[in-house]
């Protein structure tokens, strides 16, 4: 009888994981580690990653992150390149210090040399003074409203049906640019911790303003480096 418990305890207890698992809230971080341009600057391959979180609601957030203590630069431009998914609008996330606008008419320096080449769908674009682009510690993004699922999104990310692309300005001491783009992996889940007590232990762990815009619409920040990035604080909303 003690053993038959255990067993429905267990059953029970995976069934909750595997269903939080796919609940809203789930975020991925997709390293931005491909460097298309080579213009000779300090290797930023380590420091910027997107953060891809289900907001519920047919919502998926995306989030541009330069990792706090890593090389000075500023993100100056976030591209992605959806390959044809459906969409029906975006609005747009504004992390304190950061200002920026949709461009549906960016090309992401560099991207033409892909193949195939870069086609963004639509881009946010720094709008004002460098400093308002996405400097170490900061972010920004967009949530984008589309009908595919999260699990579909990331796998249209690992496979390269989408692609998501950074212009960066102002690195390190020579005060170069250069262009980063997410490499065809399978991305690893972040802000997720799944523990048996008792019977083992698995963990899978990984790394706010608005604006509306018609066409196309995101949340939350833990890092793209453990030791260089921390979760985000605060969330504002931007009006039109």
């Amino acid at each position: 009888m003690r053993a038959l418990t255990r067993r429905r305890a267990l059953l029970g207890l995976i069934a909750g994981l595997v269903l939080g698992a796919a609940a809203p809230g789930r975020a991925d971080l997709i390293p931005l580690s491909r460097n298309i341009t080579q213009n000779g600057n300090a290797d930023l391959s380590g420091q910027l990653c997107v953060e891809v979180t289900d907001l519920g609601g047919g919502v998926i957030q995306f989030l541009a992150q330069n990792a706090a203590g890593g090389v000075a630069s500023a993100i100056q431009a976030f591209s992605i390149e959806l390959g044809g998914l459906n969409w029906t609008a975006a609005s747009l996330v504004e992390g304190p210090g950061t200002k920026f606008q949709f461009d549906t008419n960016y090309n992401l320096p560099g991207g033409n040399t892909l193949s195939p080449p870069f086609d963004e769908t639509f881009a946010i674009v720094r709008r004002g003074g460098a400093a308002n682009g996405i400097n170490p510690g900061e972010y920004a993004g967009f949530q984008l409203v589309t009908t595919v699922s999260f699990a579909d999104m990331l796998s249209a990310i690992a496979n390269g049906v989408v692609r998501l692309g950074v212009h960066v300005q102002s690195i390190g001491s020579t005060g170069g640019s250069d262009s980063y783009i997410n490499s065809t992996v399978v991305p690893e889940p972040s802000g997720l911790v799944l523990a048996v007590v008792g019977v083992g232990a698995l963990g899978l762990m990984g790394c706010r303003r608005r604006r509306s815009r018609s066409g196309s619409a995101l949340q939350a920040v833990p890092g793209c480096r453990a030791e260089l990035c921390g979760p985000v604080s605060g969330q504002n909303t931007v009006g039109d």
